[in-house]
């Protein structure tokens, strides 16, 4: 029974540090400059999260699940309209493989990511910029201290251990105790047995 809970401790553990304790490196192009034959060169934020999204624009989501203030399903009927997030063409170009000059195109006509957050003024002063969405959704990054998970190892072992020990000792006992009754039922035979001799002794005196 103890084998079989320590097992299930032993593989639950390595699940979790599996699915937790590791982060992925993800990906975001920032800038692109013009390269060879109309291309395009990124330069590129990196940060990490337990699993980096499909597609960057997801990050709007992941953002909004975690900062609720302000979020307006129906934010395009208000005074001010929805947050956009601007800086974000680069991103397009790179997904898409497009030419500079589509970024460039792109560019100028100011697109962005519109996202569900309400503008509190017009100039929207409470929507945050690309590089604070990342922060914020990286930084909400799970993971698991290995140290941790060997200190509850440690713990079942040392418990299974403590178990297996006294549960040994109590059948040496057992063993033990046995043994002497063997021997007491030994002695105890013996004496009967003398006890017979004897008296079918002064039984054959009587008769003589």
């Amino acid at each position: 029974m103890m084998n079989v809970a320590f097992i299930f401790i032993l593989v639950s553990t390595i699940f979790i540090q599996f699915k937790y304790s590791h982060t992925e490196m993800c990906k975001f192009p920032r800038w692109c400059h013009e390269g060879v034959n109309n291309t395009v060169l990124e330069n590129s934020y990196f940060y990490r999260m337990n699993e980096c999204p499909r597609v960057n624009p997801w990050l709007v989501s992941y953002y909004e699940d975690i900062n609720r203030n302000n979020y307006n399903r129906h934010c395009e009927d208000s005074q001010y309209g929805c947050c956009r997030i601007d800086n974000t063409v680069c991103d397009t170009i790179v997904r898409e493989d497009n030419s500079y000059t589509y970024y460039q195109m792109l560019i100028e006509r100011h697109n962005g990511w519109f996202t569900s957050i309400e503008k509190l003024d017009e100039r929207g002063s409470n929507c945050p910029t690309i590089e604070e969405i990342i922060y914020e959704v990286s930084s909400k990054t799970h993971s698991i201290d290995l140290r941790y998970e060997i200190y509850m190892i440690n713990f079942v072992i040392i418990f299974i251990n403590c178990y297996k020990a006294r549960s040994l000792d109590f059948k040496r006992g057992r063993f033990v105790l046995s043994q002497s009754d063997i021997e007491m039922g030994e002695v105890k035979n013996a004496r009967e047995d003398e006890g017979e001799d004897e008296s079918e002794k002064q039984v054959l005196r009587g008769a003589a």
